[in-house]
């Protein structure tokens, strides 16, 4: 379950930060449509949002397609390989799966001066922030004893660009656990992803962090972690 109907701005505000990170990891610039969604953004609010962009400058085109991502050894980037405006291929029938995205051609300098306007024009303080590396929570700094323990890659994927409350499914949050940027191990099992994704929360984060996150950070039985973080008082 995904937690949606968050304003036009706050849309198009996690749309251009993904934009942004992902455009330094992709060629040509390729994101899935499930990476918005899993950041509490429907498809079409995607496309909304690319077309405010576009209209200031900051995205050029954007064009809905499939295909797959490709990481060659030689390669600092992975590559996207587009195989149509609709999908080609059954999943098991190719290397690796055919994914639904939006192509995007981007002006890296005006999307970086979009970005810091869209931020000082619409900032809200919430109970849970970001500040660097470290979380605080009502101004009290949440403990942790490393920023690599995959309690505190939980929090932080949870959290993502914006702070803005959701829920992931086990498994969305599994597949970013595995991307390069935190290097978790591969698994395969539905529940050993569950598993691994429980014992984050139950024996890291409420321990390390205490009680008192367990109100902001809960497991939602048999579908996955919810983030509430609500304007602070």
């Amino acid at each position: 379950m995904i937690i949606m109907g968050m304003s036009i701005e706050d849309s198009e505000i996690i749309v251009a930060k993904i934009v942004a990170n992902d455009s330094k990891s992709v060629r040509p610039l390729a994101i899935k449509v499930k990476d918005f969604n899993v950041r509490g953004v429907t498809k079409e609010e995607v496309e909304v949002s690319l077309e405010r962009l576009k209209k200031v400058g900051a995205v050029k085109e954007y064009r809905a397609r499939w295909g797959f991502f490709i990481k060659k050894a030689e390669e600092k980037h992975q590559i996207f390989e587009e195989t149509g405006s609709e999908s080609q291929f059954d999943d098991g029938d190719q290397a690796g799966k055919e994914e639904e995205v939006y192509v995007i051609e981007v002006d890296e300098s005006k999307l970086k001066k979009h970005i810091a306007s869209l931020a000082s024009a619409h900032t809200v303080i919430r109970t849970i922030e970001k500040h660097g590396n470290d979380f605080y929570c009502n101004d009290r700094k949440i403990p942790f004893d490393t920023y690599s323990s995959i309690h505190y890659f939980v929090l932080n994927i949870l959290y993502g660009d914006d702070g803005l409350s959701r829920s992931m499914t086990y498994e969305e949050l599994n597949d970013e656990l595995e991307k390069p940027l935190y290097n978790q191990s591969k698994l395969e099992e539905k529940e050993k992803k569950i598993e691994r994704i429980k014992n984050a929360v139950h024996n890291g984060l409420y321990r390390q962090a205490g009680d008192f996150i367990k109100g902001y950070v809960r497991i939602e039985p048999r579908v996955g972690i919810a983030l509430h973080n609500p304007p602070k008082k």
